[in-house]
């Protein structure tokens, strides 16, 4: 009996544990079977500041934009990256809800007007 208790708070522990590192590493997002079958990446423009950030224990940052889309549209975009960003950077970032999935840095005169001018 004593033997089995041992063993399921050994797998109790894993468990939290693993959810935690999770946690860490994919930003807190679960993905969806609707994700699997039907993506759709619209892009959203942001930009970095020195605080937007948390760095993670494996040495990758973790980032909460907010994010604009081409007619303006507020999104909170949440993205892994395994390099700190310079501030005061713009980038273009392709995003599925909150998920941050690509980015590039763009130039401020590249940014449509809508989501420049909620940018500032």
């Amino acid at each position: 009996m004593k033997k089995w208790v041992i063993i399921i708070t050994c797998i109790v522990i894993l468990g939290i544990g693993g959810s935690v590192y999770l946690e860490n590493t994919t930003s807190g997002l679960k993905p969806t079977i609707e994700g699997l079958f039907e993506s759709e990446y619209k892009p959203h423009y942001v930009k970095t500041e020195s605080d937007n950030y948390k760095k993670l224990w494996n040495g990758k940052y973790r980032y909460t934009f907010t994010g604009y889309a081409e007619d303006g549209q507020k999104q909170e975009i949440v993205r892994v990256i395994d390099r700190e960003l310079r501030s005061d950077a713009y980038l273009r970032m392709y995003a599925e809800g909150s998920l941050g999935k690509f980015w590039e840095e763009v130039q401020k005169d590249e940014i449509p007007e809508k989501a420049l001018s909620k940018l500032k």
